[in-house]
Formats: structure tokens, sequence, C-alpha cells
């Protein structure tokens, strides 16, 4: 998808066997593959299910021109216009899609929610925040780390890994280590590092936002320790929102 600014975003479609369901409008999470988030993907067109996974500008898909590369292209502000062309783009008309993000596509997803009305965005029948990432901080060396030098990418990422591993590992899901570490070693570093400058220096945290009750559904793991169970449960309760 190709906006005006000259920035293309991919969207991928998967076509169910029978589709007998509403089109699901996909958000995943910040730096996430396409496989890490596909059998989910199965489950739903298996359903019947049409999906249309949308990619950020921030993954290693979008085209951006060199001119562009900077932390502001990379806002949320920005990332939420590209969704919002996403849903005209595919003529998504009111109440006949869902929205479906996870961690970070959360944020996405609520900071366009909480802007429709002015802007006309047409609302989804329902919507499903997986595992949301509630605000994204990052602590003073953190802020260092990811403006470190390109001389410097290795160990930085190598340092990321570590980190990761030893605070959000959980013993019982030992493949989630080696998930993140795939995708850590596949990403473009040079967008992740703008993403993140952007996210420290303009904020990024889920937004509130006007829906019929109980049309919103906020889902947890227990055994997730980057999106605390109970602060996922704090945001549903705010929401109002059915909590699984």
């Amino acid at each position: 998808m190709l906006g005006e600014d000259g920035i293309r975003t991919r969207i991928i479609e998967f076509a169910p066997f029978q589709e007998i369901e509403k089109p699901i409008l996909f958000i995943p999470g910040w730096v996430t593959r396409l496989e890490v988030m596909y059998e989910v993907i199965k489950i739903l067109l298996a359903e019947g299910f049409p999906v249309y996974y949308f990619e950020s500008r921030d993954k290693k898909s979008s085209e951006i021109p060199p001119h562009l590369l900077k932390p502001e292209t990379f806002r949320i502000e920005q990332q939420v216009q590209d969704l919002e062309k996403a849903i005209h783009y595919f003529s998504f008309k009111e109440g006949t899609y869902y929205l479906f993000s996870s961690s970070y596509g959360s944020i996405l997803a609520t900071q366009m929610l909480s802007k429709v009305r002015e802007k006309k965005t047409p609302f989804p029948a329902k919507i499903v925040l997986m595992v949301p990432t509630l605000e994204i901080k990052f602590n003073w060396w953190q802020k260092a780390l990811i403006r470190m030098p390109k001389i410097l990418e290795g160990p930085a990422v190598s340092l990321v890994e570590w980190y990761m591993k030893r605070k959000y590992a959980n013993p019982q899901e030992p493949e989630e280590h080696y998930k993140f570490k795939a995708q850590l070693y596949e990403f473009e570093l040079h967008k992740v590092q703008l993403t993140a400058i952007a996210l420290d220096k303009y904020g990024a945290k889920i937004s509130g936002f006007q829906t019929k009750l109980r049309k919103t559904l906020v889902v947890a793991a227990s055994l997730d320790l980057l999106h605390p169970i109970e602060d996922v449960r704090i945001l549903a309760d705010r929401l109002d929102a059915v909590f699984l």
C-alpha cells in the first residue's frame, strides 16, 4: 500500500477455503515476524475469516524514501494514519470487519479507535486486544542503547537478547526465547532504532475509546512475563471489555 508521502507498507491477504465470516484486520506487535503469528492466522482461516495482515512502517517489508528515514517518520500518529489508509483501501464499512491486534499493535489499534469519530474512519464490528502492551517506556540505559552508532549494532543486539532472556523468558515456555531470538536477528535494525527513538521522544501508550458494551475482548496469558496479566486485567476493566 503506497501512501501520499511515498512510504509503502505491506498488507498480506489470507483467504480461507470458504469465507463465512467478516474479514479481520490483523495488527501484529513491534518486531514481530509473520511466522510467529501464522499459527493464529491458520486458526482464523479454518473458521472462515479472511485475514488482512498489516505490517506497519517499522517492519522490514516497508519501503521508505531515504530522506524520510528519521524518528519523526515513525511516530505513533504516522503509523496510525497508515492503519486508517488500510481500512479505506479495502473499502471496509462501519461494522463490516473485525480488528485484531497483538502486543504493540494494540497501541496502534486503540490510538486509531480513539479518533475514528472525528476522522470518520469506519468502526469495526468487534475488537480483540491480545496480550496488549499498555505503554512503552525506556530507562536510562535503554535510551542510550537505542541511540548507539551503527558500529556498535552487533553488541547492542546481543545485549538486548541477553536482557530479554533474563527479564522476560519464562522457564515453562523455553521456545518463546528462541522465537524472539529469531525475530531479533531478522529485523531491519535502523528502522527499529528510529522507531524506538520516536516512541521514547513522543510517547506511546494504549488509548481509551468509546464502543458499544461488550464489543471488545482483551486476552492475557498467565505465562507471559512481558505483558503482566494484572495490568491487562485492569485495562479490560477500564474499557468495560470482556477479559479472557
